[in-house]
């Protein structure tokens, strides 16, 4: 029998999005920032910036964390002094206010999910026991 094996991890768009990790998110953003900035992507420190990636997989998730860094470029400006945008940048200096508005799309996103599909909210976990 043989094994089902995922695209490489760099291949982010033959990939799943719940299987994205470090490296798919990062490929993913050198991606967009040629396709959005014209020029190449340059990160600021390569080992921070894994570790914010991992941090921002670990507690938000890889769709949150996508939807993070599209938002970043939706609001980022590029000026002649700072042409580029790197994850060090976004975490660093966007996160506080760019973060909440993606959370809170989510939130608004999985409402409307629910009051579409009839799920009723639960207060009580022993409501559905």
């Amino acid at each position: 029998m043989t094994r089902e094996t995922k695209p490489k991890a760099y291949d982010w768009k033959a990939r799943d999005i719940s299987d994205w990790n470090t490296t798919t998110v990062r490929a993913y953003l050198k991606a967009r920032h040629e396709e959005e900035l014209s020029i190449p992507y340059v990160p600021k420190n390569f080992k921070v910036e894994l570790g914010q990636i991992s941090h921002m997989i670990k507690n938000y998730g890889p769709g949150t964390t996508k939807a993070f860094i599209d938002e970043c470029f939706r609001s980022y400006t590029p000026t002649p002094k700072y042409p580029g945008l790197s994850f060090w940048f976004m975490f660093t200096y966007m996160k506080s206010a760019v973060l909440p508005r993606v959370l809170e799309k989510a939130v608004n996103e999985e409402r409307n999910r629910r009051a579409k599909a009839h799920i009723p909210k639960v207060e009580n976990v022993d409501d559905w026991l």
